[in-house]
């Protein structure tokens, strides 16, 4: 499993993730490989996991989107995510954001598991999401992105993005096969 962060502040979305995708059985794929894919730059999508199935699922939501709502597409996404076969993905993680309207909504999806979301933080505040290696503690990594931003003068999205980037080269130094430091990124001002 790769890395993929995305930090919310109350003016900006920031995603950076790395480019290191395998195809479940641990062989690489590619080691520069986009997991995220932004529709209209209004909604944002991010998929952690076996690179096996992300091709289609970037897909299947562009189709849906033409058709439905954002929102709409984020809860169908998380439930057909929520009850994943184990089997295919266990360790998928999705994230989606939709900008479309004043503020904004997300969700957070991991296999199996049931659905966390977020809303558009106070002013000088921000959330992030995290989908880290297998073997890394969540928790950890949090505390890691957190002591990058709390280093920076000013959480804006300059420093934010900084954070990010420091953040996925520590966690490539430690997990070499499954982060590299071949990362894609995407910041949008709201």
């Amino acid at each position: 499993m790769s890395l993929v962060s995305m930090v919310f502040g109350s003016n900006f979305v920031s995603v950076v993730s790395d480019g290191l995708a395998t195809d479940g059985e641990g062989n690489v794929v590619s080691t520069n490989f986009k997991k995220f894919k932004v529709y209209n730059d209004k909604f944002i999508m991010t998929i952690s996991g076996s690179s096996a199935v992300f091709d289609h699922i970037f897909e299947d939501v562009e189709k849906a989107l033409q058709h439905f709502d954002a929102d709409y597409v984020m809860k169908k996404m998380a439930n057909e995510i929520s009850n994943a076969d184990m089997t295919i993905s266990p360790y998928m993680t999705v994230m989606m954001l939709n900008l479309a309207n004043d503020g904004f909504y997300g969700i957070i999806q991991k296999a199996g598991e049931p659905v966390s979301t977020v809303v558009k933080p106070y002013e000088r505040q921000y959330i992030y999401w995290i989908s880290s290696p297998i073997g890394s503690d969540s928790q950890s990594v949090g505390n890691k992105l957190n002591e990058f931003i709390n280093k920076a003068k000013e959480i804006d999205l300059k420093s934010i993005r900084k954070a990010q980037i420091q953040l996925n080269n520590y966690i490539a130094a430690q997990y070499p096969d499954s982060v590299n430091r071949n990362v894609s990124q995407y910041q949008f001002v709201i």
